[in-house]
């Protein structure tokens, strides 16, 4: 008598483990591609752009069209009055108590509206021109004291007076401070303009400003 024997089925009976297909792994969703962030170039020369002025003591939501629009029209840098008018005393990084600045205590409003402008400035890609005075005279104490937060206003009847340097100082070092937070690499500080004396004052005062800058 013949038997016939399926074997593979035969040997799937007695060993089955070796039939046993196991099922594959889940396989994890695939990752979206991740979307890229928006490349701000780094300004380069040639520097091309108009002054904000006084905008940076008024709306932020003024400013930053400003900014946007100077930048959609081709331009990457922007000049800011830091001392301009004591109008409100929105414009001054010093307090203003009615008769003079108080050198001694910050004025926390226009540096809250001063970083938010280094701040767009560096998200737009454009480079901040700091220019420390405009319009600054000693030969018209009525009209420096409105323009010069330094001169006429503390004792000072000299804009050069060496007495004045650590305020210079203690400006420089706050410039700097928020510069470096915000992450502003590219930046320029023009120190004093328009202003009178004689070539000697200016060279000295320069010499010594851009020294005391330097060492922030």
């Amino acid at each position: 008598m013949c038997i016939k024997i399926n074997v593979k089925k035969f040997l799937k009976r007695i060993f089955p483990y070796l039939y046993h297909k196991s099922k594959p792994e889940p396989q994890p969703e695939p990752t979206p591609p991740a979307v890229p962030e928006p490349i701000i170039e780094k300004p380069k020369p040639p520097w091309l752009g108009c002054s904000i002025y006084e905008l940076v003591q008024r709306y932020k939501g003024e400013m930053i069209d400003f900014l946007r629009k100077l930048k959609k029209a081709g331009g990457n840098a922007t000049e800011i009055f830091l001392i301009h008018s004591h109008n409100h005393n929105w414009f001054q990084p010093y307090q203003w108590d009615g008769v003079k600045f108080d050198l001694e205590r910050w004025n926390e409003a226009f540096w809250n509206n001063f970083r938010y402008f280094i701040i767009s400035c560096k998200d737009l890609g454009i480079v901040p021109f700091i220019r420390i005075h405009d319009q600054c005279s000693v030969k018209n104490p009525e009209r420096a004291k409105f323009y010069c937060y330094l001169n006429n206003i503390q004792g000072f009847t000299n804009i050069y007076d060496e007495g004045l340097r650590p305020y210079y100082s203690k400006l420089n070092g706050r410039l700097i401070q928020e510069l470096n937070i915000a992450g502003i690499e590219t930046f320029f500080i023009v120190p004093m303009n328009e202003i009178d004396g004689s070539p000697q004052d200016v060279y000295d005062f320069h010499k010594w400003y851009v020294k005391d800058l330097a060492g922030k």
